[in-house]
């Protein structure tokens, strides 16, 4: 019912890995060195090029509009760094961006900073949980600072806390006196309110969001919305104390689930492909296309069903430590669980392709190993280098990210009139 209205399959060729800068031999171990990272500047690719469509106005022919932000899914396999990356990457360039569809929320360094606040409320004592916080984009404290205030803080002969080192001295330094006097606020408060009412104060008055969003980036906004969602749901179901919140939040490893279809329309969405089934955008990225699931099953289940385990009364589990004490009846179910995961890894490339209703973009990165035979990258180059039409890509020569600048790309014209 689409022929004749514009489409379009792009394959890009594959961000490498760059070679290493060699270091000169004496150099000091006092910088931090980020090492390359082709996942990150592939995300960083991608935010660019969706930045484009939408700045420049490039059109839907199919649909007589203009690309919106809410047109772009990001479909990924697994939720990694380049998740991260890309998240980031587009909040950089201010382009609307609906986050991922699932969230750890104890795994966000934002929230890991409010955590550690709370805890030092409960107990001022804790040295390394002060430190923390201190540290911490709320409080501001360079490691020197830190070391300053930590060092040589005798107290009767042994070392005193540092939180009474940090009262000793508020009153010779600015930023000591500063950090007590947040600190003290808020201890004069914790045990009167509840928690929703003490984060809200300090991520609110006390500036605590925009002091986590200046240090972490805007992709630190979503997970902090949820910490204040999530306390205030607490306090519903339990009596509003900081100990039982923080306990609650920490033993239940919260994931968060956002329902990125009935949210913010118009953003772009990064899904797995799991969850992106009965879902379609009309522009449709896939980055992750150059690794293949390799993880083998630890255990082995012989059914009674099955020619090895004829006359078993019932399910038989069989554990060989290591790929050196398989026998033939492990070996036959290990050769078995790696068809079903590759038939599997092929049923999701099918869902992924089937998500576009105008656009596929396929790209990937490669590591310093040569990529697995038979991944998604493979498959659809397998599936359209014989009609597709290699040509050098501006955008990507632009880049200059990728391997090259020579994209496969797959297009139909339009030729009837846009869909209403």
């Amino acid at each position: 019912f689409r022929a004749g209205h514009a489409g379009l399959v792009e394959l890009w060729p594959p961000v490498v890995p760059r070679p290493a800068d060699d270091l000169p031999a004496w150099k000091p171990p006092v910088e931090r060195l980020s090492g390359d990272s082709p996942p990150v500047r592939l995300a960083r690719l991608i935010a660019r090029r969706i930045a484009h469509m939408i700045r420049t106005g490039e059109t839907l022919p199919a649909r007589g509009r203009a690309i919106r932000a809410g047109d772009v899914m990001v479909l990924v396999r697994r939720r990694t760094s380049f998740v991260d990356a890309l998240v980031r990457a587009l909040k950089e360039l201010s382009i609307p961006v609906a986050g991922v569809d699932r969230l750890v929320l104890t795994e966000h360094i934002a929230v890991m900073d409010l955590i550690a606040l709370g805890r030092f409320l409960l107990l001022p004592e804790d040295d390394l949980t002060l430190a923390t916080v201190l540290k911490s984009p709320l409080l501001g404290l360079s490691e020197d600072d830190l070391f300053r205030l930590a060092w040589n803080r005798p107290d009767a002969g042994r070392p005193g806390s540092l939180w009474r080192a940090l009262n000793a001295r508020a009153g010779a330094d600015k930023g000591f006196a500063r950090a007590r006097d947040e600190l003290g606020a808020l201890l004069a408060r914790v045990d009167f309110v509840a928690p929703f009412e003490l984060y809200a104060d300090v991520l609110g008055p006390r500036r605590g969001r925009e002091k986590l969003l200046a240090r972490l980036g805007p992709d630190a906004d979503d997970p902090i919305t949820v910490f204040l969602d999530l306390a205030l749901a607490f306090e519903r179901g339990h009596a509003p104390s900081l100990e039982g919140f923080l306990h609650w939040l920490e033993s239940g490893a919260v994931e968060v689930k956002r329902d990125l279809e009935h949210g913010s329309r118009d953003a772009v969405r990064v899904i797995t492909v799991h969850g992106a089934k009965g879902l379609q955008a009309p522009v449709v990225f896939l980055p992750d296309t150059l690794q293949m699931p390799r993880q083998a099953p630890k255990f082995f289940w012989v059914e009674p069903g099955d020619e090895k385990g004829k006359g078993l009364p019932h399910e038989v589990p069989l554990w060989p430590p290591s790929r050196a004490f398989h026998e033939s009846v492990a070996e036959d179910l290990r050769e078995r669980a790696t068809a079903a995961r590759e038939r599997e890894y092929r049923r999701l490339l099918y869902v992924a392709m089937t998500r576009a209703e105008d656009r596929l973009y396929i790209c990937g990165w490669q590591t310093r190993n040569a990529p697995p035979a038979g991944t998604w990258y493979e498959l659809v180059r397998a599936g359209i280098e014989a009609s597709a039409e290699t040509v050098e890509d501006a955008f990507l020569k632009k880049e200059g990210v990728t391997a090259n600048a020579a994209v496969l790309r797959l297009a139909m014209p339009q030729t009837k009139e846009p869909k209403p």
